[in-house]
């Protein structure tokens, strides 16, 4: 005799099953809401629930790597091995475990949680701390000195990365020991260069790797200014210690070219990634940003 359920049974199983697949799939949601709707699934649900999701992308993934890898023919004994091939492609390696700082003004406070979100899925054993300020910079520390609080918080807390986005706050005169120093001048960019070195060097003693994000084109003038001085000394002072730089230019366009609000995109059409005040930037903007510094930071392990 066929056994019959009742409206409520039904409902349960029902939901049991999506509540199933959700679980399974949650990890592939979240990059989902992440990419199209700027929602962030792993800012509100538990980092432990996205393990079987994550596994079963893992599986999925290998298994179709493998599958197109074995189309392609080994014309010489002494070509790659496909094993090193996967790992070279999948540049996620689940075991490592990175414990990063994120350093900066407003501007790190829109990208920080967005890659932090991402990356406490790729390395669950990871660390990953937001320490960024608003209204802060390099050239006043009478309120909050980076240099300091960069090196103070990495030995207490034992960060192996540190990623830095700021300076947008930076481009005015700087006052020290009673000396009156005129932005932009060559001493104001010298004294600038000298404080983003305390910071690299910090790093470089105890064997830190630095992730510099450059500036991105500014509205304003002044601030514009400023970005074309404060990349030239980010890009060459990290490239000189050997750590990595992040030109936003190669993602939002040229700093030197007129200011615009709006990316084209070919499918999409002209997308806003800028805020009104001509700094800031919107969530899809900042989410451009957050993918290249996850893209670097995962080269690094």
């Amino acid at each position: 005799m066929p056994r019959h359920f009742s409206p409520l049974r039904l409902f349960v199983l029902f939901a049991l099953v999506i509540l199933t697949n959700t679980v399974l799939w949650l990890d592939s949601l979240d990059n989902y809401f992440n990419n199209q709707k700027h929602i962030l699934i792993s800012s509100i649900v538990p980092n432990w629930l996205f393990t079987p999701s994550q596994r079963l992308h893992l599986k999925t993934q290998s298994a179709d790597l493998f599958g197109k890898m074995s189309l392609i023919p080994n014309k010489s004994k002494s070509a790659e091995p496909t094993v090193e091939y996967v790992l070279k492609i999948d540049n996620t390696p689940f075991n490592s475990s990175p414990k990063v700082l994120f350093a900066g003004d407003s501007l790190m406070q829109g990208v920080a949680p967005i890659a932090i979100a991402d990356l406490k899925k790729a390395y669950p054993n990871g660390k990953f701390i937001d320490l960024s300020q608003q209204s802060t910079g390099l050239t006043v520390r009478r309120y909050f000195d980076w240099p300091k609080k960069i090196e103070e918080e990495s030995l207490k807390q034992g960060f192996n990365v540190v990623v830095i986005f700021l300076g947008a706050n930076d481009p005015w005169d700087i006052y020290e020991n009673k000396k009156h120093i005129v932005f932009p001048s060559s001493e104001w960019q010298e004294l600038y260069r000298q404080r983003v070195n305390e910071v690299l060097l910090f790093a470089k003693e105890h064997q830190i790797h630095v992730i510099w994000v450059g500036l991105p084109n500014m509205e304003v003038d002044r601030i514009k200014t400023g970005a074309l001085l404060q990349n030239s000394v980010f890009q060459s002072e990290t490239q000189k210690y050997g750590f990595d730089f992040i030109s936003t230019e190669e993602i939002l366009g040229a700093i030197d070219a007129p200011f615009t609000k709006y990316l084209q995109d070919p499918v999409k059409g002209s997308i806003l990634v800028r805020a009104n005040d001509g700094i800031h930037f919107t969530p899809y903007g900042y989410r451009l940003v957050s993918t290249q510094v996850i893209k670097t930071l995962k080269e690094k392990f």
